[in-house]
């Protein structure tokens, strides 16, 4: 997925924090390692993580000034946070670029791990709750994988979308 998206493609990595600058202060983009070309950008509501789009996933209005603006949207464990959870899933269709793909993926099998920064922790999906989701929110073509712990428990579900 990186090579195909990697060259002169603009991703948008959604609500995740990476690395530290200089002086500790967490920075957005934990998967920009994996596409060192093209344009990538992040998104949060938190500005203490610095993003480069200061914006909440359900303001709508918001998100149609970026309306398919990217060819790889990345959303890592941050529906489980979001309480309007289809109105989040519609964003990512919106922000998506005709012919892109979209990586969404949640915990399954992780503790409840609610903070006053994250809101909530609403959600846990399965595989084929993940699945209906993208495809309520206009996604076409949609791969869902459960990732296993030792032993065989699900702790991640993960699905790749296609608009």
């Amino acid at each position: 997925m990186a090579r195909r998206f990697g060259l002169r493609r603009r991703i948008l990595e959604i609500g995740i924090a990476g690395d530290c600058d200089t002086e500790g202060k967490p920075l957005p983009g934990a998967n920009r390692e994996f596409f060192r070309s093209g344009h990538y950008a992040t998104m949060d509501i938190h500005t203490s993580l610095n993003p480069d789009i200061l914006l909440d996933l359900c303001d709508t209005e918001g998100v149609k000034l970026y309306a398919g603006a990217f060819d790889l949207v990345i959303c890592s464990q941050v529906l489980e946070h979001v309480w309007e959870i289809h109105k989040a899933a519609k964003a990512l269709h919106t922000l998506t670029a005709s012919g892109g793909a979209c990586i969404v993926d949640t915990p399954f099998g992780a503790p409840w791990h609610a903070d006053t920064d994250s809101g909530g922790d609403y959600w846990r999906l399965t595989h084929q709750g993940m699945g209906h989701l993208l495809e309520g929110a206009g996604f076409e073509m949609i791969e869902v994988v459960e990732l296993k712990a030792p032993g065989g428990a699900t702790e991640v579900v993960s699905a790749t979308a296609y608009k």
